[in-house]
């Protein structure tokens, strides 16, 4: 927004405080005032002017049939009035959490230029009630392994391939790419799998362990 300040003195006429008022009019009608603006409607127009800022509620099961459970959209969103990094930004949820308590950390990501994603997953209690309740040291590892891939791992999880992290943002960015081409999600595509190298993992409580394991687990972005 542009702003104009004009300090009065008593030296000044009435008649040049009038010029100058309506100089400074005439320019207000002349440049106007400029804000960005933001659009906070869910949009699913691909098809609107370059400069804009996207952003979709998906559920998993509209992805995969499959996935019946956890099923709380995932929140997207682009926004293609910045620079875009070309890097995908995932953030999982505190435990039993919901992508859209967590719109403005992913909104954010977007704003400084990635494409940006809260992930709904697998995001119950089992994990730490049957970590607790083992005596094997490596029962949180073996839940996170499990929700993670799919892998059956232990009893303490029931994670399957259709239901684990991998595959619902694997087929989360398919149907972006499908639906949505021109916002280009396919270049986090690697095959039948995620490309890790371009994705940046965040997390909150649970999320924050989920995203630290994965990076662990495979070579993620670095910057």
């Amino acid at each position: 927004m542009y702003c104009i300040f004009i300090n009065f003195t008593n030296s000044l006429s009435v008649t040049y405080m009038k010029k100058i008022i309506f100089a400074i009019a005439l320019s207000s009608l002349l440049f106007g005032c400029s804000k960005d603006t933001f659009n906070d409607n869910y949009s699913y127009n691909e098809n609107r002017a370059a400069g804009a800022f996207y952003e979709y509620l998906i559920a998993p099961s509209a992805t995969n049939s499959n996935i019946i459970t956890y099923n709380n959209n995932h929140y997207v969103c682009v926004d293609t009035r910045t620079t875009l990094k070309n890097k995908l930004f995932v953030f999982f949820l505190g435990t039993t959490g919901s992508p859209e308590f967590y719109k403005l950390i992913v909104k954010k990501a977007a704003s400084l230029g990635y494409h940006a994603i809260g992930l709904m997953y697998p995001n119950g209690y089992d994990m730490y009630t049957a970590s607790a309740a083992s005596s094997d040291s490596t029962q949180f590892g073996k839940c996170r392994q499990e929700i993670f891939d799919g892998t059956n791992q232990t009893t303490g999880v029931n994670v399957d391939v259709n239901n684990c992290i991998k595959n619902r943002l694997y087929i989360l960015l398919v149907y972006l790419n499908q639906q949505y081409p021109a916002l280009n999600y396919g270049q986090f595509i690697n095959g039948d799998t995620v490309r890790w190298s371009k994705c940046s993992l965040a997390g909150h409580s649970q999320g924050g362990g989920h995203a630290f394991y994965i990076a662990k687990k495979v070579g993620v972005e670095s910057n």
